[in-house]
């Protein structure tokens, strides 16, 4: 009984912890549009999820995990950040009837982002820019998504 208790436990404060990190959700616009959620894994590691349309004429579904620095060692006052890591991406096209281009069908790809963001102190509001290349196997190849984002941090 005692260890059916402590296993409890232990896994009431995993999730517990799991739900104390950091999250921000909001809007990620470059080529398109995309609703942008960010989940901390720790202190310089997260991911996030971008669910959007827009590049090449479709649904696109992006996960980057991202590892965090602060930019205070530069100079920089608290809550300037840079990011960079690798993602996937999975893309369900409709479809194009202009020229040759049919970008219906699905794919999937691979791919990185590299960014900077600014937290301000004392409001939940992140503001950031960011690269995202991703290569998409099939008859997309690649693309370089530049956006900008303003995310709700809570």
């Amino acid at each position: 009984m005692k260890k059916t208790i402590l296993a409890l436990a232990v896994c009431l404060l995993g999730f517990t912890a799991t739900f104390a990190q950091s999250k921000a959700l909001g809007l990620r616009g470059g080529y398109g549009f995309e609703i942008s959620y960010q989940q901390a894994l720790g202190d310089a590691n997260r991911l996030e999820a971008d669910l959007g349309l827009g590049v090449f004429n479709g649904l696109n579904l992006a996960a980057v995990y991202q590892w965090v620095w602060s930019l205070e060692s530069i100079g920089l006052p608290e809550g300037f950040k840079w990011y960079a890591g690798p993602g996937a991406d999975l893309y369900f096209g409709f479809g194009n009837n202009e020229g040759n281009n049919d970008y219906g069908g699905i794919s999937a790809g691979i791919g990185g982002q590299i960014g900077v963001e600014y937290t301000f102190p004392g409001i939940p509001l992140q503001l950031a820019i960011d690269c995202r290349p991703m290569w998409l196997f099939g008859n997309f190849g690649p693309y370089w998504g530049y956006a900008g984002a303003v995310r709700y941090v809570f």
